[in-house]
């Protein structure tokens, strides 16, 4: 059994990490444990300031991993489990096309393609990230070399006016 202690490892912050506490919300509320009794107790006395982790340059990190950790978690599922969601998103779309769908069931509904769009993503969503990638490559391209045109064609209305003017 682990024993309780008054003092427990923090994860080191540095302070631009933390949300300044103007920004933080307080509560009057602060938990304490007792070495004794291993519960915890709240002091209404004692107000408490929560510091959260500001990710900032971070978070694109931080939202790629959490993308990989949702994609491992829904390849997980099982093929049984995979027919099984198949079989009940028909049955309430049946359901639904014929009118007679509660509430529950649209929910449900909702549910069931959600997981499903978990799982094609586990599935071909790193195939999908690859070639969205490559279309705004290509869309930066086509940028590119409308800029370029249009300084071409710049550099070319600036010489023919150069030319004109010489000939003269």
């Amino acid at each position: 059994m682990r024993n309780s202690s008054g003092v427990e490892l923090e994860p080191e912050y540095r302070q631009s990490d933390i949300v300044p506490e103007s920004l933080s919300p307080t509560s009057e509320l602060a938990l304490s444990s007792s070495p004794t009794t291993e519960s915890l107790t709240v002091d209404a006395s004692v107000p408490a300031a929560l510091n959260v982790p500001n990710f900032g340059a971070l978070a694109h990190v931080y939202a790629v991993t959490s993308r990989i950790a949702g994609r491992l978690n829904a390849a997980s599922i099982s093929e049984d489990e995979h027919a099984d969601l198949l079989r009940r998103r028909q049955l309430l779309l049946d359901k639904e096309l014929t009118g007679v769908i509660t509430r529950r069931e649209q929910n449900e509904l909702e549910y069931v393609r959600w997981s499903l769009d978990r799982i094609e993503d586990a599935r071909y969503g790193q195939e999908m990230d690859v070639l969205e990638e490559a279309v705004q490559r290509y869309e930066r391209l086509e940028v590119a070399l409308r800029d370029f045109n249009a300084q071409i064609a710049k550099h070319s209305e600036t010489s023919r006016r150069q030319n004109k003017r010489n000939r003269w």
